[in-house]
Protein backbone atom coordinates (compact mmCIF):
# COMPACT_ATOMS: atom_id res chain seq x y z
CA UNK A 1 0.00 0.00 0.00
CA UNK A 2 1.04 3.57 -0.55
CA UNK A 3 -0.43 6.60 1.22
CA UNK A 4 -1.50 8.94 -1.56
CA UNK A 5 -4.73 10.22 -0.02
CA UNK A 6 -3.52 13.58 1.24
CA UNK A 7 -4.92 16.95 0.25
CA UNK A 8 -1.46 18.40 0.88
CA UNK A 9 1.68 16.88 2.34
CA UNK A 10 5.42 17.11 1.79
CA UNK A 11 5.12 20.32 -0.19
CA UNK A 12 2.84 18.82 -2.86
CA UNK A 13 -0.88 18.48 -3.33
CA UNK A 14 -3.25 15.59 -3.94
CA UNK A 15 -2.79 15.62 -7.73
CA UNK A 16 0.98 14.99 -7.34
CA UNK A 17 0.30 12.11 -4.94
CA UNK A 18 -2.12 10.53 -7.42
CA UNK A 19 0.38 11.00 -10.25
CA UNK A 20 2.90 9.08 -8.13
CA UNK A 21 0.41 6.21 -7.81
CA UNK A 22 -0.15 6.24 -11.59
CA UNK A 23 3.61 6.43 -12.26
CA UNK A 24 4.35 3.41 -10.07
CA UNK A 25 1.40 1.39 -11.41
CA UNK A 26 2.25 2.21 -15.04
CA UNK A 27 5.84 1.14 -14.35
CA UNK A 28 4.64 -2.34 -13.39
CA UNK A 29 4.49 -2.09 -9.59
CA UNK A 30 1.28 -3.35 -8.02
CA UNK A 31 0.49 -0.90 -5.23
CA UNK A 32 -2.77 -0.03 -3.54
CA UNK A 33 -3.51 3.63 -2.95
CA UNK A 34 -4.91 4.51 0.46
CA UNK A 35 -5.91 7.68 2.28
CA UNK A 36 -5.35 8.53 5.92
CA UNK A 37 -6.31 11.22 8.38
CA UNK A 38 -2.80 11.49 9.87
CA UNK A 39 -4.14 14.08 12.32
CA UNK A 40 -2.63 12.14 15.25
CA UNK A 41 -5.58 12.62 17.56
CA UNK A 42 -6.86 15.83 16.03
CA UNK A 43 -10.42 16.31 14.86
CA UNK A 44 -11.78 14.73 11.71
CA UNK A 45 -13.72 17.56 10.05
CA UNK A 46 -15.84 17.66 6.91
CA UNK A 47 -14.34 20.94 5.72
CA UNK A 48 -11.00 21.46 7.47
CA UNK A 49 -9.02 24.65 7.12
CA UNK A 50 -6.20 24.10 4.63
CA UNK A 51 -2.84 24.14 6.37
CA UNK A 52 -4.31 23.24 9.75
CA UNK A 53 -3.55 20.10 11.74
CA UNK A 54 -7.07 18.94 10.85
CA UNK A 55 -6.65 19.20 7.07
CA UNK A 56 -6.07 15.47 6.71
CA UNK A 57 -9.61 14.14 6.61
CA UNK A 58 -9.39 11.05 4.38
CA UNK A 59 -10.16 7.48 5.38
CA UNK A 60 -9.72 4.15 3.58
CA UNK A 61 -12.57 1.74 2.91
CA UNK A 62 -11.92 -1.97 2.48
CA UNK A 63 -14.21 -3.62 -0.06
CA UNK A 64 -16.07 -6.88 0.37
CA UNK A 65 -15.96 -6.94 4.17
CA UNK A 66 -18.16 -5.71 6.98
CA UNK A 67 -17.63 -4.68 10.61
CA UNK A 68 -17.67 -8.30 11.74
CA UNK A 69 -14.87 -9.35 9.37
CA UNK A 70 -11.97 -11.25 10.86
CA UNK A 71 -8.41 -10.01 10.65
CA UNK A 72 -7.69 -12.63 8.00
CA UNK A 73 -10.61 -11.38 5.87
CA UNK A 74 -9.43 -7.79 6.18
CA UNK A 75 -5.89 -8.71 5.18
CA UNK A 76 -7.11 -10.76 2.21
CA UNK A 77 -9.20 -7.82 0.96
CA UNK A 78 -6.26 -5.44 1.39
CA UNK A 79 -3.92 -7.83 -0.45
CA UNK A 80 -6.32 -7.83 -3.40
CA UNK A 81 -6.17 -3.99 -3.43
CA UNK A 82 -9.91 -3.79 -2.91
CA UNK A 83 -9.43 -0.33 -1.37
CA UNK A 84 -11.05 3.05 -1.87
CA UNK A 85 -10.30 6.29 -0.03
CA UNK A 86 -11.77 9.72 0.48
CA UNK A 87 -13.70 12.12 2.67
CA UNK A 88 -16.15 10.17 4.88
CA UNK A 89 -18.40 13.22 5.32
CA UNK A 90 -19.33 13.23 1.61
CA UNK A 91 -19.06 9.53 0.87
CA UNK A 92 -20.52 6.46 2.55
CA UNK A 93 -18.65 3.22 2.06
CA UNK A 94 -16.27 4.24 -0.72
CA UNK A 95 -16.53 4.21 -4.49
CA UNK A 96 -15.87 1.03 -6.46
CA UNK A 97 -15.21 -0.03 -10.01
CA UNK A 98 -15.05 -3.49 -11.53
CA UNK A 99 -14.23 -4.77 -15.00
CA UNK A 100 -17.01 -6.33 -17.07
CA UNK A 101 -17.23 -7.50 -20.69
CA UNK A 102 -19.72 -6.05 -23.16
CA UNK A 103 -21.64 -7.91 -25.88
CA UNK A 104 -18.74 -7.71 -28.35
CA UNK A 105 -16.15 -8.96 -25.87
CA UNK A 106 -14.52 -5.65 -24.95
CA UNK A 107 -13.85 -4.47 -21.41
CA UNK A 108 -16.11 -1.95 -19.73
CA UNK A 109 -16.31 -0.64 -16.19
CA UNK A 110 -19.16 -1.15 -13.78
CA UNK A 111 -19.38 1.79 -11.38
CA UNK A 112 -20.64 1.58 -7.80
CA UNK A 113 -21.16 5.21 -6.77
CA UNK A 114 -24.14 4.71 -4.47
CA UNK A 115 -22.32 6.18 -1.48
CA UNK A 116 -20.97 9.25 -3.27
CA UNK A 117 -22.55 12.70 -2.87
CA UNK A 118 -25.00 13.27 -5.76
CA UNK A 119 -23.37 16.64 -6.51
CA UNK A 120 -20.02 15.01 -7.36
CA UNK A 121 -18.55 14.85 -10.85
CA UNK A 122 -16.78 11.62 -11.84
CA UNK A 123 -13.51 11.43 -13.77
CA UNK A 124 -11.90 8.34 -15.29
CA UNK A 125 -8.15 7.68 -15.53
CA UNK A 126 -6.83 4.81 -17.62
CA UNK A 127 -3.20 4.09 -18.49
CA UNK A 128 -1.01 1.36 -19.92
CA UNK A 129 1.20 -0.85 -17.77
CA UNK A 130 4.80 -1.53 -18.79
CA UNK A 131 6.55 -4.26 -16.84
CA UNK A 132 10.04 -3.74 -18.30
CA UNK A 133 11.22 -2.55 -14.89
CA UNK A 134 12.11 0.89 -16.20
CA UNK A 135 10.15 3.67 -14.54
CA UNK A 136 8.34 6.07 -16.88
CA UNK A 137 5.50 8.52 -16.98
CA UNK A 138 2.16 6.86 -17.60
CA UNK A 139 0.86 6.53 -21.13
CA UNK A 140 -2.75 7.55 -20.52
CA UNK A 141 -5.51 6.26 -22.72
CA UNK A 142 -7.91 8.49 -20.75
CA UNK A 143 -6.96 11.32 -18.43
CA UNK A 144 -9.68 12.95 -16.34
CA UNK A 145 -12.49 11.95 -18.73
CA UNK A 146 -15.89 12.91 -17.32
CA UNK A 147 -18.20 9.90 -17.00
CA UNK A 148 -21.84 9.49 -16.04
CA UNK A 149 -22.81 7.58 -12.91
CA UNK A 150 -25.10 5.34 -14.93
CA UNK A 151 -22.53 4.70 -17.63
CA UNK A 152 -20.38 1.69 -18.40
CA UNK A 153 -17.32 3.33 -19.95
CA UNK A 154 -15.35 1.32 -22.49
CA UNK A 155 -11.76 0.71 -21.41
CA UNK A 156 -8.83 -1.39 -22.51
CA UNK A 157 -6.34 -1.30 -25.31
CA UNK A 158 -3.63 -3.21 -27.09
CA UNK A 159 -1.45 -3.41 -23.96
CA UNK A 160 -2.49 -4.33 -20.45
CA UNK A 161 -3.46 -1.40 -18.30
CA UNK A 162 -5.28 -0.11 -15.25
CA UNK A 163 -8.15 2.22 -14.49
CA UNK A 164 -9.36 4.25 -11.54
CA UNK A 165 -12.14 6.75 -10.88
CA UNK A 166 -12.18 10.05 -8.99
CA UNK A 167 -15.13 12.05 -7.60
CA UNK A 168 -14.85 15.80 -7.07
CA UNK A 169 -17.17 18.70 -6.32
CA UNK A 170 -15.47 21.68 -7.93
CA UNK A 171 -12.00 21.75 -6.38
CA UNK A 172 -13.00 19.61 -3.39
CA UNK A 173 -11.78 16.00 -3.62
CA UNK A 174 -14.38 13.53 -2.36
CA UNK A 175 -13.45 9.94 -3.10
CA UNK A 176 -11.07 7.79 -5.14
CA UNK A 177 -11.92 4.29 -6.33
CA UNK A 178 -10.02 1.07 -6.18
CA UNK A 179 -7.56 0.53 -9.05
CA UNK A 180 -8.49 -2.28 -11.45
CA UNK A 181 -6.27 -4.16 -13.87
CA UNK A 182 -7.19 -4.32 -17.55
CA UNK A 183 -6.22 -7.23 -19.76
CA UNK A 184 -4.63 -6.57 -23.17
CA UNK A 185 -7.03 -6.72 -26.10
CA UNK A 186 -5.00 -7.78 -29.18
CA UNK A 187 -7.80 -6.84 -31.58
CA UNK A 188 -7.26 -3.21 -30.51
CA UNK A 189 -3.65 -3.28 -31.74
CA UNK A 190 -2.88 -1.51 -35.00
CA UNK A 191 -2.90 -3.97 -37.84
CA UNK A 192 0.30 -4.08 -39.91
CA UNK A 193 0.07 -2.50 -43.34
CA UNK A 194 -0.86 -4.94 -46.10
CA UNK A 195 1.56 -4.98 -49.05
CA UNK A 196 0.48 -5.56 -52.65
Amino acid sequence: MIEVGYVARGGVGLRAHLQLLDYLTASGLRLCGIGVSDSHGGSLLADPTPGSMDQYNFVTWIGGVDRAASGAQLIAAMRSCDLSFGNPFYTRGGMWISVATNSVGHQTLSLDTRGVSPSADLFLYEAEVDSTGVGHDPVYRMYSRAVARSGHPDVGGCRRGFARLEAWVGTRPLVFSNVVSLAPEPDKCSAPAQGR
